[in-house]
């Protein structure tokens, strides 16, 4: 990695930690937490904000930042404004057509030299080994509009996550960005099934703070990764 990455790389990591101390320091205090926790998100935003984009994958890593931005602004920070609960519907809605189009632009940067090898059907198995077992433990917990929701975000995540590992053998990108695209993506992957369990089972969130730490532990270096590639300058393999 460049200076400027590994800059970047130990500026959020540290932000990260200081996350997961607050964790425990402002458990009751989901205000400032919530800022707090943004504030990271936005500095990853600012940061992608001023990379060149040379190419078209960099654009669609661009536009996946960017929504991400804005779906924490409803899931996290809208939850921080007076009057507004995080559990009220729109909220969650809104934080989950960010995260729709921001896994959108991610797929449109990882389908490239698509085949339906015997390789691409191997990258099923680590989806597959945690998606099935999510699914049958939270189907029941989810209701109306929000089981549709759910049903159509977790096939996006599931695709985007088999899509960033597939790079890895498709030749498009250089090896080591398809690495951590891969990387990237099954992190994105563990962070949300972490968040479907916030969502839809009761009191579990409360009851088990260490949820909000694998929540963060794999949600924060999965989008610096996508950052990092972001700050290339070519991604394609000559």
């Amino acid at each position: 990695m460049t200076r400027w990455q590994k800059t970047v790389f130990a500026v959020i990591m540290v932000q990260l930690l200081s996350i997961l101390i607050l964790f425990h320091l402002l458990t009751d205090n989901y205000r400032a937490l919530g800022i707090a926790k943004y504030a990271v998100i936005s500095s990853i935003f600012m940061a992608s904000f001023f990379q060149k984009r040379p190419a078209r994958e960099h654009t669609l890593l661009f536009s996946a930042i960017l929504f991400l931005w804005v779906g924490d602004f409803f899931l996290i920070l809208a939850g921080t404004l007076p009057g507004v609960s995080p559990n009220d519907l729109w909220v969650k809605i809104g934080g989950m057509i960010g995260f729709f189009i921001a896994y959108f632009s991610l797929i449109f940067a990882y389908n490239r030299n698509v085949t339906l090898g015997r390789k691409d059907f191997m990258a099923m198995i680590p989806v597959l080994l945690v998606v099935v077992p999510v699914f049958f433990i939270l189907t029941p917990h989810t209701h109306g509009l929000m089981t549709l929701w759910a049903l159509v975000f977790t096939f996006f995540l599931s695709y985007m996550a088999w899509s960033a590992i597939c790079t890895v053998h498709r030749g498009y990108y250089e090896r080591k960005y398809a690495i951590r695209f891969a990387i990237a993506g099954y992190l994105m992957f563990l962070s949300d099934m972490g968040v479907g369990f916030s969502f839809f089972y009761p009191g579990l969130h409360r009851n088990m703070p260490w949820l909000g730490t694998e929540i963060w532990l794999t949600y924060i270096p999965a989008w610096t990764l996508i950052l990092i590639n972001l700050s290339e300058d070519k991604l394609r393999r000559e």
